[in-house]
C-alpha cells in the first residue's frame, strides 16, 4: 500500500465521517423542528378550542342570566369542620331552570328578610358569599364562615346572615339570589401566571 493510497482512505473516512455527522445534524434539528411544529399545532388547537369555550360561555351568560332575585332551594347543607365554624350550602333555582356558567372567582349575592330580637320587624339585608365549586348547570354552592362575637367581647353582636345561615337556614328552605356576578376572578382562557395571597 502506497502512501498515497493510505491519503486517500484517510481522507475518503473523514469525508464520510463529516458526511455521517451532517446527516446526524440534520435529523436531529428536523426531529426539533417536526416537535416544535407538533407543540405549535397542539397549543393553537387548544387556544381555538378555549376561544370557542369562551364564546360558548358568554352565549350561555347572556342566556341563562336573570335579572333580580331568583328563589333557589337549599338542597343539602353540610358543615365542612368539625367545629362547625363553616357550612356549605348547596342551591338549586326553585324552577329547574339550567343556571348559568361563572367564573371562579364570582360570587352570588342574597337577600335576607331577618328578624332581630330588638327589631319588632324584619330587616330587608343583603349579602353576597363567594361561589365554592365548579360551574354547575343545576347547582350552586356556597360555604360560609360563622362570625362569632370578638374575643373577650361577648356583648358585641356576632355576624348577622352568617348567624342567620347557620342557625335558620336549613335543607328546604327558599333563598332570594341574584345571578353571579364580580369582575375580579380567574380567566380560564388566558395563560398568564397567578399569585395568590
Amino acid at each position: 500500500m502506497t502512501i498515497v493510497q493510505i491519503l486517500g482512505g484517510a481522507i475518503a473516512g473523514m469525508v464520510a465521517l463529516q458526511l455521517l455527522a451532517a446527516l446526524f445534524f440534520y435529523i436531529r434539528r428536523e426531529r426539533v423542528s417536526v416537535r416544535l411544529l407538533q407543540q405549535q399545532i397542539s397549543t393553537a388547537r387548544q387556544r381555538a378550542e378555549e376561544a370557542q369555550l369562551e364564546r360558548a360561555r358568554k352565549r350561555d351568560l347572556d342566556e341563562l342570566r336573570w335579572d333580580g332575585c331568583r328563589k333557589f332551594r337549599v338542597v343539602r347543607k353540610e358543615f365542612e369542620n368539625d367545629a362547625r365554624s363553616i357550612c356549605s350550602f348547596y342551591l338549586e333555582p326553585h324552577d329547574g331552570k339550567p343556571l348559568p356558567w361563572y367564573y371562579p372567582g364570582q360570587y352570588l349575592t342574597f337577600e335576607f328578610d331577618i328578624r332581630t330580637p330588638q327589631a319588632r320587624t324584619a330587616r330587608s339585608t343583603i349579602r353576597c358569599y363567594s361561589l365554592s365549586d365548579k360551574p354547575d348547570r343545576n347547582q350552586y354552592r356556597i360555604s360560609v364562615k360563622r362570625i362569632t362575637s370578638p374575643p373577650g367581647q361577648p356583648a358585641e353582636s356576632p355576624g348577622l346572615v352568617s348567624s342567620y345561615l347557620h342557625d335558620h337556614v336549613e335543607e328546604g328552605s327558599i333563598v332570594d339570589v341574584k345571578a353571579p356576578s364580580g369582575h375580579f376572578f380567574l380567566d380560564p382562557v388566558r395563560e398568564a401566571p397567578v399569585v395568590l395571597v
